[in-house]
């Protein structure tokens, strides 16, 4: 089975990360821009299995890339959006909120792009949505892309050393058209024994009044089902007051946090490991 890769030329060094971990799961991969012509790029869509969108500012601003996705649409095969940089443009939202989030976490990316394109194409496999298989527990990452991504992309990656890509969950990657993303997150956070709430400068804006808020509704959901939540302050921040939070949120500044910094950024994370190292069950080392 094949996937065609419609990308700009810009985000070529993080795109080939991506087809390299396609390929390693047993997928035929094909850039666009490795396509000479229009004809040729129609014509490797229409036999592809998945077309894949490496979703950007600059991609979602090109013209070309635009142009493959709707030949893709037009031809009725199925779109993966996989974001592989930073997105601002106000109508790309909507497929934002459901993209794979390569740039921030693709270390635990990578295990779940197998499973999740054989649920699209029909090959055996097991579905994304799957309770996984293994040790039950581990540590959910929640964070905001904008300001802390980066930084929790850098923890996550310390947690899959240490505890394993199964163990670490960083937010849902996907949540497929016809899932209420609620239940979604709930069965990811059931799994877990942890979750981590990276919280940087300014992060108890006005969007956690929203009651749809991702970052607001997977703390509740740790929070409603006792699962110990651990506040990780990055960038200088401060605990948030009960005053800047919604009523469902009022335990989190009850919780003892943990501080992250750049400049002893492994010393911090070093101590965090060994807090999560008495956590989480036996086994999951």
């Amino acid at each position: 089975m094949s996937v065609v890769i419609s990308h700009s030329p810009l985000d070529r060094e993080v795109v080939n990360l991506l087809a390299a971990d396609l390929a390693e799961v047993g997928y035929e991969v094909w850039l666009d821009n490795d396509l000479l012509g229009a004809e040729a790029v129609r014509d490797r869509i229409r036999g592809a299995s998945v077309f894949v969108f490496a979703l950007s500012e600059r991609s979602w601003q090109s013209h070309v890339c635009r142009a493959d996705l709707g030949i893709a649409e037009q031809l009725g095969i199925p779109v993966l959006f996989v974001r592989v940089g930073d997105v601002r443009a106000a109508d790309a939202l909507p497929h934002l909120l459901t993209a794979l989030d390569y740039v921030d976490g693709h270390a635990l990316v990578r295990p779940r792009l197998g499973p999740l394109l054989d649920k699209i194409t029909g090959r055996p496999g097991r579905s994304p949505h799957e309770p996984e298989t293994g040790t039950p527990g581990g540590v959910f990452v929640s964070y905001r892309r904008e300001g802390t991504g980066h930084f929790a992309g850098r923890v996550a990656d310390r947690l899959v050393e240490r505890f394993g890509a199964d163990q670490v969950f960083m937010d849902v990657e996907s949540i497929e058209p016809g899932l209420d993303f609620r239940d979604v997150i709930a069965g990811a956070i059931d799994r877990c024994a942890v979750l981590l709430a990276i919280i940087g400068p300014g992060w108890p804006t006005a969007r956690l009044a929203d009651a749809d808020d991702l970052v607001r509704v997977e703390i509740e959901a740790a929070l409603r089902r006792g699962i110990r939540v651990i506040p990780v302050l990055v960038d200088d921040a401060q605990m948030p007051s009960t005053a800047d939070l919604p009523p469902s949120l009022a335990a989190l500044p009850r919780r003892h946090g943990v501080t992250v910094r750049h400049a002893s950024f492994r010393q911090d994370v070093g101590r965090l490991l060994e807090v999560l190292r008495k956590v989480l069950p036996d086994g999951a080392e």
